[in-house]
C-alpha cells in the first residue's frame, strides 16, 4: 500500500521552513491570546502578514494549523526534557529526581505553557488527531523519563512507578498551581521524597 501523504508543514521544502515557523508562532500567539475559537485562517494569515491563498499554501485548513502548532510545541517541550537530561551531571536518587521535580514546577510556573495546554486538552476532547498527537507526546515524554531514571533506580518497573507518579503530578500542577495556595520548597521535597521511594522500593 502506499504510504499516508504527510502534512503540508512535514512537506515543506528547507527554504519554506521559516515561512512555515511564522505561520505557526503567529498561530499560537492566537491560540494563547483568544483560545481556539478565536483561531481563524484569515487572522493567522493576517497575524503572519501574508495572504489567505499563501497561509492555505502551508496548511490547507484550520485543523491543518491545530495539528502544526501541537507537533510543533510537543517538540519543544521534549527538546526541553532531552536538554535536562543530557545536562545532569548527577548520580544518586535524590539529587536526580529532585532535578526532575524543579522541572516541573519551573513548567508549572510558565503561564503561557498552561495557556496552550488547557487549549490542547480542550481540543483533543473533540478533535481525533490533536488526541493523537497529545497521546504519543505523553508516550514519549514518559519513555524519556523512564529511560533517565533506570540508572538509579532498582529495576525498570521502579523508573516506570516513580514516572507514573511524577508526570501526572506535573501535568495537573501546571493547570491548577495558580489555584493552589502552598510551599513550594515542601511541595517539592514531598513529591521527591515520595518519588525516590517509588525509584528504590518498587521491586
Amino acid at each position: 500500500m502506499p504510504e499516508p501523504s504527510k502534512p503540508v508543514a512535514e512537506q515543506a521544502m528547507p527554504d519554506e521552513r521559516p515561512k512555515v515557523s511564522t505561520i505557526l508562532e503567529s498561530a499560537m500567539e492566537i491560540l494563547r491570546e483568544q483560545g481556539d475559537h478565536g483561531l481563524s485562517m484569515r487572522k493567522v494569515a493576517e497575524h503572519a502578514g501574508i495572504s489567505l491563498g499563501h497561509l492555505q499554501h502551508y496548511f490547507s485548513t484550520k485543523n491543518d494549523v491545530l495539528e502544526g502548532l501541537v507537533g510543533s510545541h510537543f517538540e519543544l517541550c521534549t527538546a526541553s526534557l532531552r536538554e535536562h537530561i543530557e545536562g545532569e551531571t548527577a548520580t544518586d536518587a535524590r539529587r536526580v529526581v529532585a532535578g526532575l521535580v524543579e522541572l516541573g514546577f519551573a513548567y508549572a510556573r510558565d503561564d503561557d505553557t498552561g495557556r496552550v495546554f488547557r487549549e490542547f486538552w480542550a481540543l483533543s476532547s473533540r478533535n481525533p488527531e490533536v488526541k493523537e498527537h497529545l497521546d504519543a507526546y505523553y508516550r514519549e515524554y514518559a519513555s524519556m523519563l523512564t529511560a533517565f531514571l533506570r540508572p538509579v533506580a532498582r529495576s525498570r518497573t521502579a523508573a516506570k512507578k516513580a514516572v507514573a507518579l511524577l508526570l501526572p503530578w506535573f501535568e495537573g500542577y501546571a493547570m491548577t498551581a495558580s489555584s493552589l495556595e502552598l510551599d513550594e520548597a515542601a511541595l517539592a521535597k514531598q513529591l521527591t521524597d515520595r518519588a525516590v521511594d517509588a525509584v528504590l522500593g518498587a521491586v
